[in-house]
């Protein structure tokens, strides 16, 4: 993944991880201040570095017309965004600490957020156990 995702490039990725596939027309109606040359050329761009791809190609009003999904997973942007803090952090653990705090007090439902990280850190560590 390249280093630098732009504010709307990064807007567009969080509709296509809402949702996709989606036309570029799509894309606007869910977020009207992208306007459709702009969502053209930052899509087009984000598929010639394989960060979205071509899902399929539907009938739009009279022409054929491209719907886009990402290549790049929610998941894998976020740890590669968490990952580049981490060279200059001395206490990682704590680090990582801050993360989660920062999450649960950013959360609409912190008692779903809390029961959700306890049931995949279990997962994870019958995991690491098998290993």
């Amino acid at each position: 993944m390249r280093k630098y995702i732009g504010k709307n490039e990064l807007k567009i990725l969080n509709i296509l991880w809402e949702k996709s596939p989606l036309l570029v027309s799509e894309i606007v109606e869910m977020d009207k201040s992208l306007k459709i040359p702009t969502v053209q050329r930052l899509i087009n761009k984000l598929h010639e570095e394989r960060i979205v791809e071509v899902a399929d190609i539907v009938q739009s009003g009279k022409v054929l017309a491209r719907r886009y999904k990402p290549v790049l997973k929610s998941e894998d942007y976020l740890l590669d965004e968490l990952k580049e803090g981490l060279p200059t952090v001395d206490n990682k653990n704590r680090f990582y600490k801050n993360v989660v705090g920062a999450l649960l007090n950013g959360s609409d439902d912190a008692r779903a957020t809390i029961h959700e990280l306890e049931d995949y850190l279990k997962k994870k560590k019958e995991e690491m156990e098998k290993q």
